[in-house]
C-alpha cells in the first residue's frame, strides 16, 4: 500500500490531472481551428487515464499484469501524441508521420508485455521513447521562432517538457543501479517521477494556454493588418510601414521611392466575367508583385486594384523611371483563370523622397498623379515622362 507521503502525491496528481483535462477540453473548444490543440487535449486525457490505471494496479494487485501493460502503453502514447501536437502547432504537418503512431502503439504493448516481470528492462525501454518525445517537444516549440517574443512564450512549454524528461533520465539511472526493485516505490528516487509528473501536468497545461492565447492574438493582429484576399499588407499596415520608412530615411538620409500601381480596364473584367474572376486576377497580380520586390522592399494593397510599393535606393529620376518600367514589364502579361485568358496591363507612378515630398500624404499624392499620367500615356501609346 502507499505510504502517507506517496498517497498525498497520488491524490495531488489525480486532482491536477482532472483539472488539467477539464482546462484542455475548454481550451480545445475555444481554439478548435488551431492546429495541434485537439492532439494536446487527447494527450492530456490519455495521460490522466494512464495515471489512474497505474493507481488501479496498486490498489487491485490481481489486475496488475493487464493494468501495467495498459498504463505503460497509454503514458508513452500520450507523449507521442503531444509531440505530434507540437509539430502541427508549429506548422510541421505530415499525414505520413501521423500513421507512425499506429506502428508505435503495438511496440509499446509488446515491450510492456514481454518485460512484465523485469521492471528494470521495461522502464529503461519505455522511458527511452518518453525521454526522446519530451526532448523533441521542447526543441520543436522553440525551433525557428519568428521573434524573440514568440520564442520566450513558447520556451515556457519547452521548460515544462524538459522537466519530465530529466526526471525519467534520473529514474533511468536509478533503475539501472537498483536492479532488484520490483516496483516504483522501492526505487531510491521513486517519488521523483510523481513530483515531476505533478509539475508537468500543471505547468504544461498553463504553458499551452499561454501559447494558444499568444498565437490567437498574433492571428488577430495579422488579420487587422493583412488584406484578406491577397494576403498582402492592407492600407493600415501600409501607412505604418511608410511612416517608419520616412523616419529611417530622415535619420540615415537614404532616398526611396513610393510606387502606386493599378490595373488598366480592371472594371471591365469584373463587369463581364464576374467578381470571382476579378478576385483571382488580383491574387495572381499579388503573386507577381511578391516576386518583383526585393528583400528590403515592400508591397501592399491599398484597395480594389490599387497597390503600393516602397522601393529603396531610388536616388535619381532615371533610376525611378527604370524601376517603374521594370515593374510594368514584370506584372504585364496574361492571367489564365477558368479557361479565360485575361490580359493584365498595369499603370504605375513613382514619387521619390525627399524631392517629391517629405511625408506620406505628399508622396502618395505625387505617385498617384504620375500613375494617371502613365495610364494616359499608355492609352495614347506615347512615351512616359516624369513631370
Amino acid at each position: 500500500m502507499f505510504s502517507l507521503d506517496l498517497l498525498t502525491l497520488v491524490f495531488s496528481i489525480a486532482l491536477a490531472s482532472t483539472v488539467s483535462s477539464l482546462v484542455m477540453i475548454v481550451l480545445w473548444r475555444v481554439n478548435r481551428t488551431m492546429p495541434g490543440i485537439w492532439l494536446w487535449t487527447l494527450s492530456v486525457l490519455i495521460s490522466a487515464l494512464a495515471f489512474f490505471c497505474s493507481v488501479l494496479g496498486n490498489v487491485a494487485p490481481d489486475s496488475a499484469t493487464f493494468v501495467t501493460v495498459v498504463s505503460n502503453t497509454l503514458s508513452t502514447s500520450s507523449v507521442m501524441i503531444a509531440l505530434e501536437g507540437c509539430l502541427r502547432f508549429r506548422g510541421y504537418n505530415s499525414d505520413r508521420r501521423w500513421k507512425l503512431m499506429f506502428i508505435l502503439v503495438p511496440v509499446f504493448v509488446l515491450i510492456s508485455a514481454l518485460n512484465l516481470d523485469d521492471l528494470r528492462m521495461r522502464l529503461m525501454l519505455i522511458d527511452s521513447f518518453s525521454i526522446a518525445g519530451f526532448l523533441a517537444m521542447a526543441i520543436i516549440m522553440v525551433w525557428k521562432t519568428e521573434s524573440a517574443t514568440e520564442r520566450n512564450v513558447y520556451a515556457l512549454s519547452s521548460f515544462f517538457a524538459v522537466l519530465p524528461a530529466v526526471a525519467l533520465i534520473i529514474r533511468w539511472f536509478s533503475v539501472y543501479a537498483q536492479d532488484s526493485a520490483s516496483n516504483l516505490a522501492e526505487l531510491a528516487n521513486g517519488n521523483l517521477i510523481f513530483v515531476a509528473g505533478l509539475a508537468y501536468i500543471m505547468g504544461w497545461t498553463f504553458s499551452l494556454t499561454v501559447a494558444c492565447y499568444y498565437k490567437s492574438q498574433k492571428t488577430i493582429f495579422l488579420m487587422s493588418r493583412e488584406d484578406s484576399l491577397t494576403a498582402l499588407p492592407n492600407r493600415r499596415s501600409i501607412d505604418e510601414v511608410l511612416g517608419r520608412t520616412i523616419l529611417e530615411a530622415e535619420r540615415y538620409g537614404r532616398p526611396f521611392g513610393v510606387v502606386i500601381m493599378d490595373l488598366n480596364d480592371f472594371k471591365r473584367v469584373n463587369d463581364t466575367l464576374g467578381h470571382m474572376i476579378g478576385d483571382a486576377v488580383l491574387v495572381q497580380v499579388a503573386e507577381r508583385l511578391r516576386s518583383f520586390v526585393r528583400g528590403a522592399d515592400f508591397v501592399g494593397r491599398l484597395g480594389g486594384d490599387e497597390f503600393l510599393l516602397i522601393v529603396h535606393d531610388i536616388n535619381s529620376p532615371e533610376i525611378a523611371s527604370r524601376a517603374v518600367d521594370r515593374l510594368i514589364n514584370s506584372i504585364s502579361g496574361h492571367a489564365s483563370i477558368e479557361n479565360h485568358t485575361i490580359p493584365v496591363t498595369p499603370s504605375a507612378g513613382i514619387a521619390v523622397w525627399p524631392e517629391d515630398g517629405c511625408n506620406s500624404h505628399d508622396l502618395k499624392k505625387v505617385a498617384d498623379r504620375r500613375m494617371y499620367l502613365n495610364k494616359q500615356a499608355q492609352s495614347l501609346k506615347a512615351p512616359v515622362l516624369l513631370p
